[in-house]
C-alpha cells in the first residue's frame, strides 16, 4: 500500500507540472486540490448519502449558512474515500462549477468514483434547475471517462437531500 501512495504521489506531481506549463496560473488551485487528493478527509467507505453527510458538513464547515460551496469527494476501486476537492465557493444562491477543472481532479486523483455536493444557505433542500443541470452535465462527464458518479448531496442545517436516493440521478 505504501508503494502505490508513491506512485500516486508521483503521478500526481509529473501531471500538476504538466497542468500549469500547458495551462497557467488558473490551475495553481487544481494544485492546491491535489494535495487533498492524497490527505484528504479521514477514509470512509459508504453505504448510503447518509455515511457522507457528516465528512461533508466538515469540508463546508462555517460558510454553511453563508455562501453555497460545490465540492467532490473522489473515490478508489473500492469506494472508499481517497480526498475531496471543493470546486467553488460562490454567493448566497449561487456557484458556478467547472466541469473541466472537477474532472481534471478527479483525474489527477486517479478517482474511480465520485460524490458531488453542495449547501443551500437559504435551508431549502430542493434541487433547483441549476442543480439539475450540472448534475447531468457532470454525469454525462463521468460516463466519458469511465467515473462513477454515485450520488449528488445538497445539504444545509435542515438535512440533506440525495439525488440517486430520490432517483434523480
Amino acid at each position: 500500500m505504501g508503494s502505490l501512495c508513491v506512485v500516486r504521489r508521483r503521478l500526481l506531481k509529473s501531471s500538476i507540472i504538466k497542468i500549469l506549463i500547458m495551462s497557467g496560473k488558473y490551475l495553481k488551485k487544481v494544485k492546491l486540490s491535489m494535495e487533498n487528493c492524497n490527505l484528504g478527509i479521514r477514509p470512509f467507505i459508504p453505504q448510503s448519502s447518509k455515511d457522507a453527510v457528516e465528512p461533508i458538513k466538515s469540508i463546508i464547515g462555517d460558510d454553511m449558512d453563508v455562501c453555497e460551496v460545490f465540492g467532490v469527494i473522489f473515490l478508489n476501486q473500492r469506494n472508499k474515500s481517497i480526498g475531496w476537492y471543493k470546486v467553488s465557493s460562490g454567493g448566497i444562491s449561487t456557484c458556478l462549477v467547472d466541469v473541466r477543472i472537477l474532472m481534471a481532479s478527479a483525474l489527477n486523483c486517479l478517482a474511480t468514483g465520485m460524490i458531488l455536493f453542495h449547501n443551500h444557505p437559504s435551508g431549502s433542500l430542493i434541487p433547483s434547475n441549476a442543480d439539475m443541470e450540472i448534475t447531468a452535465k457532470i454525469k454525462n462527464a463521468c460516463g466519458i471517462m469511465n467515473i462513477q458518479l454515485f450520488d449528488h448531496i445538497i445539504i444545509s442545517e435542515e438535512g440533506h437531500y440525495s439525488f440517486a436516493d430520490e432517483g434523480k440521478l
